[in-house]
C-alpha cells in the first residue's frame, strides 16, 4: 500500500547549496516526508537535524509496483527547474517523469524558467499540466500557463516555511559577535548574469572596495564551494563555510549584519530581523523579495555609503515573513491530499 499521509520531497537538494538545504529544513519541519530525493543525499542528511529516508534522485522508483507503493510527490525548493541550467534540467526532467508517473503530484515554491521555448518543453509540459502549480514569481507564473498549467498560485518563497522553526536552529557563535558577513560570488561566470542590476563588469572591484571599507569587521560567508573561490581571490579575507541549516541560521544569527549575493541566506537574515544587504545579481531577486515584503533589503551596490548605512539599519520584518509562512501554509493545506497536510494547520475558519 501506500505511504498514507506522507509525501516524497524532489528539489535542488545536493547541489552545494545551503541556502537551497535550508529550504529542505522548512519543509522537513512543515509536512510529514517519507522520503527525500538529493542529488548527494549524504551532503543533505548532514544538512538536515531531522533524517527522513534520503535516497539518490537518480535512482527512482522503476516499476509500477514500487510507485503505487510510494508516498505522494511535492517538487519544490527554488531554482531547481530553471531553464538557465540547460545543462542538468533535461536529465533533471527525464528523471522526475519516471519518479511521478501514476502518482499525484504538486509543485510548490518552484521557479520555472526557460522552459516552453525550450527543447525540454514536452518534458515540462507532460510534468507541468498534470500538477497542482505554486510558483514564486509572476515570471514561473507565465512560464507555467505556458507549458499548459490552469490554476497557477503565486506564493512567497517556500523558506517562509522555516520561520516559525528558525530561533531553534540559532547557536550563538560568539566568535561573530560585532562581525559582518559577507557573501560574494562570481556573477559574470553565471548564466543568468544578463538579469543583473548591477554592473557586472565592475563587480569585483566593488567587493575589493567593500572588503576594504569593513576592514576586519567582514568575515566572508560562503554557501557554496563557488563563493568559497571567489572571496579566497578577494585577498585575506576569512572565510567560514556552514554544512548544516544549524550552522548557516547560527552564523547569521551571531554576526551583527549580512551583506549577500545569494538569496536565501539574505532572507534568513530578514527573517532574523538583521540588518541586511540583498544584491539584486539575478532577475529573482527583486521579484521573491517583494512578494515577501523585505524589498528593502535590496539596497544599491554601487554606492559604498548607501551600503554601510543599510548594514547599520534596522527593519522589523516579523509580519511580513509571519504572512508568508502562513500563505504558504494554507496553500499547501489546501492542495496536498489530506493526511499530507502541514502539521501546524490551523482551524479552517481561519483559512
Amino acid at each position: 500500500m501506500k505511504a498514507l499521509g506522507q509525501v516524497d520531497l524532489i528539489g535542488g537538494w545536493g547541489y552545494d547549496n545551503i541556502g537551497d538545504e535550508a529550504i529542505l529544513t522548512g519543509y522537513l519541519e512543515a509536512l510529514p516526508v517519507s522520503r527525500v530525493y538529493s542529488n548527494r543525499p549524504s551532503r543533505t542528511r548532514a544538512a538536515q537535524m531531522r533524517t527522513p529516508h534520503f535516497a539518490s534522485e537518480h535512482l527512482v522508483p522503476l516499476n509500477t509496483a514500487a510507485r503505487k507503493q510510494s508516498a505522494d510527490v511535492l517538487i519544490c525548493g527554488g531554482g531547481y527547474l530553471n531553464g538557465h541550467w540547460s545543462r542538468e534540467v533535461g536529465s533533471k526532467l527525464r528523471r522526475i517523469r519516471r519518479a511521478v508517473e501514476g502518482r499525484t503530484v504538486t509543485l510548490h515554491g518552484v521557479e520555472l524558467r526557460n522552459l516552453a521555448e525550450s527543447k525540454y518543453a514536452a518534458d515540462a509540459a507532460a510534468l507541468v499540466a498534470r500538477s497542482r502549480v505554486g510558483v514564486r514569481d509572476e515570471k514561473s507564473a507565465r512560464e507555467a500557463r505556458a507549458l499548459g498549467a490552469g490554476d497557477v498560485t503565486v506564493l512567497p518563497d517556500s523558506i517562509a516555511l522555516l520561520q516559525p522553526h528558525l530561533n531553534a536552529y540559532v547557536r550563538e557563535v560568539p566568535a561573530l559577535r560585532g562581525k559582518i558577513l559577507v557573501n560574494l560570488l562570481d556573477i559574470s561566470g553565471r548564466s543568468d548574469s544578463s538579469e543583473a542590476e548591477i554592473d557586472v563588469a565592475r563587480w569585483a572591484d566593488f567587493s575589493r572596495s567593500l572588503l576594504r571599507t569593513l576592514g576586519d569587521r567582514a568575515i566572508g560567508l560562503a554557501a557554496s564551494e563557488q563563493d568559497a573561490m571567489f572571496m579566497a581571490s578577494m585577498g585575506d579575507l576569512p572565510i567560514i563555510r556552514p554544512r548544516s541549516t544549524r550552522g548557516l541560521a547560527s552564523a547569521i544569527g551571531s554576526a551583527d549584519a549580512l551583506f549577500s549575493v545569494r538569496m536565501h541566506p539574505s532572507l534568513l537574515a530578514t527573517m532574523m530581523n538583521k540588518p541586511t544587504v540583498a544584491v539584486p545579481y539575478c532577475g529573482k531577486v527583486r521579484p521573491t523579495l517583494s512578494k515577501i515584503g523585505v524589498e528593502s533589503a535590496i539596497s544599491p551596490c554601487d554606492d559604498l555609503e548607501a551600503v554601510q548605512t543599510a548594514l547599520s539599519g534596522y527593519t522589523d520584518h516579523s509580519t511580513s515573513w509571519g504572512e508568508a509562512e502562513f500563505a504558504n501554509r494554507v496553500w499547501l493545506a489546501k492542495t496536498l491530499p489530506m493526511g499530507t497536510q502541514p502539521s501546524t494547520i490551523r482551524q479552517l475558519d481561519d483559512l
